[in-house]
């Protein structure tokens, strides 16, 4: 899963590797990937985050939750390290990463009334922030 054959993209004419020659995509390191169901199989990947993981050694990020903010077309994540993330679809690549709880966080909820993110860690600690900014507002412990 996550690899294709290289002899499924062979250029016409050229010789077809034997064997059991793989060609990892940039996806495969990817903890988030946005696919576009209505379009074909070929361009239906619009977004990841695998380009920037590739560049490490490191796995990529656990998500344990993940919201939609629709007013700025970001994902907001919340990893099961405490950190919260946001990926700008636009832009398509992480705008901002901030250290939200040092627990798990488990839930990540968007209020766009009132321009506030909730986030709650396995500790049971709730935080506001600003959407706009992603600045803390308030801790609840």
């Amino acid at each position: 899963a996550g690899r294709r054959s290289e002899a499924e993209f062979a250029v016409p004419g050229a010789p077809v590797p034997t064997g059991p020659v793989q060609k990892a995509w940039p996806h495969v390191a990817a903890g988030i990937c946005v696919w576009d169901s209505t379009s074909p199989r070929s361009s239906s990947l619009i977004a990841h985050d695998g380009a920037e993981a590739a560049l490490s050694s490191a796995m990529p990020p656990e998500y344990s939750c993940i919201t939609w903010v629709a007013s700025q077309q970001r994902l907001l994540c919340g990893t099961k390290t405490g950190e919260l993330r946001a990926f700008d679809l636009r832009m398509k690549r992480w705008m901002q990463r901030l250290e939200a709880h040092s627990e798990p966080m488990r839930y990540c909820f968007v209020m766009e009334s009132t321009q506030q993110v909730a986030t709650l860690s396995e500790a049971a600690e709730l935080k506001l922030w600003s959407l706009k900014h992603l600045e803390l507002i308030d801790t609840i412990p």
